[in-house]
């Protein structure tokens, strides 16, 4: 059985999003769905609703958003107004958030975005 598009009609990636703000796909992963095997379909699927939740920070923070690989791990990259960047993960209930190159600056077992956008804000 075919995996169906994530697809919700809402593409941002024709905008020049790297990260569509309808699905939460990739621009490759928009683009090449229909070539993609089954697993990495599947796979996509997975990742799929920790990366609404960073999209989710990337609205508050007025940023956009990208996904990087980094130590072999998926993140979320959230440009600032500033041009500063944000690397961000959600899991497990745990918001890791650390300025590029750095160590954690934030590892909070929180939900609400608006407590980690103040956190983010009010840093040095």
């Amino acid at each position: 059985m075919a995996t169906d598009s994530p697809c919700i009609a809402l593409c941002s990636t024709a905008l020049g999003d790297n990260v569509c703000r309808g699905c939460a796909r990739t621009f490759f992963e928009v683009a090449n769905w229909c070539a993609m095997d089954e697993a990495l379909k599947a796979s996509t699927w997975d990742r799929l609703p920790e990366r609404h939740c960073w999209l989710r920070l990337a609205g508050v923070l007025n940023g956009s958003l990208d996904v990087v690989q980094t130590e072999g791990e998926e993140w979320g990259r959230i440009e600032l107004f500033d041009r500063s960047a944000l690397l961000v993960q959600w899991r497990d209930g745990i918001w890791r958030v650390r300025q590029e190159g750095n160590q954690d600056i934030l590892q909070v077992a929180e939900a609400d975005i608006q407590y980690v956008d103040a956190w983010i804000r009010e840093k040095p």
